[in-house]
């Protein structure tokens, strides 16, 4: 997903290609979280969490060398409480995945980060967000024993993951203003694959080492962590805050569509109204922020 904690940008300085790339970072995770699933019937999901994060960071310390130069008591735990925060995100998120299609999952962690920006907010209008946000959780709830009722454990995991979602959010804050972000995050995806690996091998055992693994946990790693992440810090300084939000909301409905084609998760259409409710409380919730930030922008430049 995004780097929280790199600063956006305010000014309209926003291209074509900005926008393509922000849009390719999306279905970049969507489609390396759908070959992680593959990994699923082979290592598990506490297996395949540990190969996609230990590849993502393979690839991210070849681009960015975060050894180079020491780290401060305070800024190593900065990273160390990053890091964790980001193992705990992705071994949820697969957990939940394993029982949960794509696109729902990603909805239901979504809610983390947006519970976060709401409770920081003062808006009346973000009343109406929780609201939105509320039925769209209603829609997901297992009330019936039909045959589309989603796994209660597997809801419980995704929503786990937004609140380490959330915690990753407060702890990249942190970190990104003492230590270049590219750094930051190489350094923190070694963190959280110390922190995912021990579940890995307990579960997972020689399947993490099995050579026929190989080609699709290389793929894991690059499409849903090295890729994005990477890219995450072009079109983020790029990009003005409400438009990348926006562009950040539709993540759900990227990840409906890279299930559907990738890994056959045909949705209902009660979970697609869930998905559209979620996605037009985050959307929504950005905006606004975007436009509150704007006015105040404006207002403090015709003092």
């Amino acid at each position: 997903m995004g780097l929280a904690d790199v600063k956006l940008s305010e000014t309209p300085k926003t291209s074509p290609f900005s926008i393509g790339v922000a849009v390719f970072t999306i279905f970049s995770f969507e489609i390396g979280a759908a070959f992680t699933k593959g990994l699923f019937p082979s290592m598990g999901a506490f297996g395949a969490s540990t190969v996609r994060l230990f590849f993502g960071a393979v690839f991210l310390w070849a681009m960015w060398r975060p050894w180079r130069g020491a780290l401060s008591t305070r800024q190593r735990w900065e990273v160390l409480t990053y890091g964790a925060a980001l193992g705990g995100m992705s071994l949820f998120f697969y957990l939940a995945l394993a029982t949960l299609p794509l696109g729902l999952t990603l909805s239901l962690e979504m809610t983390g980060p947006l519970t976060l920006s709401l409770i920081a907010s003062r808006r009346l209008l973000d009343v109406v967000w929780i609201a939105v946000a509320a039925v769209g959780l209603l829609l997901l709830l297992p009330l019936d024993v039909s045959a589309t009722a989603l796994d209660p454990r597997g809801m419980l995991f995704a929503l786990l993951a937004g609140t380490c979602w959330a915690l990753y959010i407060v702890a990249g804050q942190r970190v990104g203003a003492s230590l270049p972000q590219g750094r930051a995050i190489a350094l923190s995806i070694a963190v959280a694959t110390l922190v995912v690996a021990p579940w890995g091998v307990a579960k997972a055992g020689p399947a993490l080492i099995d050579p026929r693994n190989l080609p699709v946990a290389i793929l894991s790693g690059l499409f849903s962590t090295a890729i994005p992440y990477s890219l995450d810090l072009y079109a983020m300084s790029r990009i003005p805050a409400r438009l990348f939000g926006l562009l950040m909301s539709l993540a759900p409905v990227a990840g409906a569509l890279v299930g559907l084609v990738m890994l056959h998760e045909a949705l209902t259409g009660r979970q697609w109204s869930a998905i559209l409710c979620i996605v037009a409380a985050t959307g929504g919730s950005s905006l606004a922020e975007g436009i509150g930030h704007t006015r105040r922008l404006v207002a403090d430049a015709t003092e």
